[in-house]
């Protein structure tokens, strides 16, 4: 995002012997921002001049009890999503100061850089409150809707009152590109949708419509369609931008409707964020009604994200490997480092689950350093073999500034061979952010990365930009591969990208093969590797050795 870069840019100061931002411990502490450092637990253990000189002698330890003023949480939510927020710290006389941060990761703590924006952030809160208005998109926002509350529901006699709450992914990144005026374009498509209703606008990304019905499944049908309309690219600026939403509804039913049952304003906005942050458990649509069913699973879900940090400190996760095999050499000539989680509690569920919820609670940077840490030492081992290793990595690390160079440090760090890491991603990031993602995987390739694409095919259609992308491997997910047996239409499906990937030159992997026949049939078609249930699930480091020895020539070393 260039809000983002520029503020880097003039925070960090720019190394003449990198292409890439890189921040270091001097680069920080030379830098004209306040500087915040802090450990991965909140505990403060670095202040810069700049900071003490605007806040004077306070005592500040801890930042678990610093909120997000957007978000209401603790900023520590922000810090471990690499999001760039606002908070409002006390100086040393009591006055309210706001903070514009941004967290930067190096050398297992955070640097909190920014500036204060206590002018700006009070003059524009004034407004709000004084106009009742965003004063970007013009919608009511927050505290009108908390004014109105009370009569809202008092008003719609005979009717329920659905809290429709629409959440709009990625809306700093469209705002950083191309501005507030073109966001604001873009999101009052949402006063089109609910012409006759009112909207209020929460925050930047979040809007609220205020929906009497009397069957809640008529507001459920009102919320596909305007899914139809929301998912369609829109052009701004002669780009096509996909705007993703998540919507969670709160009904206020008036059925045996009694007085003392009626939840505040507070209450109700509380429901509406429990059943919001997790949607990824509560349901697999791109909305929920809530349900006071829905707190027994939220707090089996708070327990998990417990667990996942105690399994962090605990050393509960290790990384095992699944085969690649090359069907005309009949040897073993790859492997994907997986990561698992050796907690009983957790036993025979699929690790989907808590890798999503440690996306969604900001714990995937935390356990993507461990994968890569570990996984790079496998491809290490594996050199012996011949053997490379891809390693999975998702949007939140690949787009966190510093982290390609983190990459590349490791690699250099374990003195691994060009050509034994791949750097595995899922086709949707690329698409999404294709200009920066594509740079950072140049300058990857460049350092003796190689590049898989994950899964493809499965999100938007991106055989026009793969002429454009420093892209290895792709491939072919197990959902096209499972039925090629039986069904014609995954069959034709996988011999067209097979036939794709031999015209680019590229090399192909079938993932998901469970049977001789199916091996047969992609082998026929001209893929030479596959991957699947057949060879070998996931496994530990020296059954997959044993694996090797089984199949590849003496014990495969060369």
């Amino acid at each position: 995002a260039s809000m983002i870069i520029m503020l880097l840019i003039m925070v960090m100061g720019a190394h003449e012997t990198s292409k890439l931002l890189r921040a270091d411990r001097r680069s920080v502490k030379k830098s004209k921002a306040m500087v915040i450092r802090i450990e991965p637990n909140g505990k403060v253990i670095y202040t810069n001049d700049i900071f003490k000189k605007k806040f004077g002698a306070i005592e500040f330890t801890d930042v678990n009890n610093v909120l997000d003023v957007t978000t209401k949480t603790s900023i520590m939510d922000s810090v471990k999503k690499n999001n760039t927020f606002i908070c409002m710290i006390h100086d040393v006389d009591g006055n309210e100061k706001f903070l514009e941060l941004i967290s930067l990761y190096i050398s297992k703590s955070y640097y909190l850089m920014g500036n204060d924006v206590t002018q700006e952030y009070k003059k524009r809160r004034h407004l709000e409150v004084m106009s009742g208005k965003n004063e970007y998109t013009g919608c009511d926002n927050s505290f009108m809707l908390a004014n109105r509350y009370e009569s809202i529901i008092d008003s719609n006699q005979g009717y329920d009152v659905a809290f429709i709450e629409y959440n709009i992914d990625k809306f700093d990144e469209i705002i950083s590109v191309f501005g507030q005026t073109n966001y604001a374009q873009l999101l009052k498509l949402l006063k089109d949708l609910y012409p006759d209703y009112e909207i209020y606008q929460i925050t930047d990304s979040k809007f609220i419509v205020v929906y009497p019905n009397t069957d809640i499944d008529d507001v459920s049908k009102k919320i596909v369609k305007t899914f139809e309309t929301l998912k369609r690219p829109m052009n701004v600026k002669e780009n096509n931008i996909y705007v993703t939403t998540k919507v969670v509804v709160y009904n206020f039913k008036r059925v045996n409707f009694d007085e003392s049952d009626k939840l505040t304003y507070e209450e109700m906005r509380k429901k509406l964020d429990l059943a919001y942050r997790n949607m990824g458990s509560l349901s697999s649509r791109d909305y929920i009604v809530y349900d006071p069913n829905m707190d027994n699973i939220i707090n089996a879900v708070d327990e998990m994200e417990k667990d996942i940090e105690k399994g962090l400190e605990n050393n509960e996760f290790e990384m095992h490997l699944q085969p690649q095999f090359d069907v005309v050499e009949n040897k073993i000539v790859g492997a994907e480092a997986l990561i698992r989680w050796n907690n009983p509690k957790y036993k025979g569920k699929s690790p989907q689950i808590f890798i999503e919820l440690a996306e969604q609670r900001g714990h995937m940077l935390d356990i993507g350093r461990f994968v890569i840490v570990e996984s790079f030492a496998l491809a290490k081992k594996l050199e012996a073999y011949n053997i490379g290793v891809s390693v999975n990595i998702s949007p939140v690390q690949l787009l966190q500034v510093g982290f390609v160079q983190s990459l590349i440090d490791e690699f250099d760090r374990q003195k691994i061979k060009e050509g034994s890491v791949a750097i595995e991603l899922t086709e949707t990031l690329l698409m999404e952010n294709f200009v920066l993602v594509s740079d950072k995987l140049k300058i990857l390739r460049d350092k003796g990365f190689k590049i898989h694409l994950d899964d493809f095919l499965t999100g938007y259609s991106s055989m026009l930009y793969l002429k454009d992308l420093p892209i290895d491997t792709i491939k072919i997910d197990k959902e096209f591969t499972k039925h090629v047996e039986t069904n014609k239409t995954n069959e034709t499906i996988v011999k067209t990208m097979i036939n794709f990937a031999g015209t680019l030159g590229l090399g192909l992997v079938c993932e998901g093969v469970e049977n001789e026949l199916q091996k047969n049939i992609v082998k026929k078609m001209g893929c030479r590797v596959i991957q699947g249930y057949l060879i070998g699930k996931p496994m530990p480091y020296n059954e997959f050795v044993e694996l090797i020895k089984k199949y590849n020539d003496k014990g495969g070393k060369k």
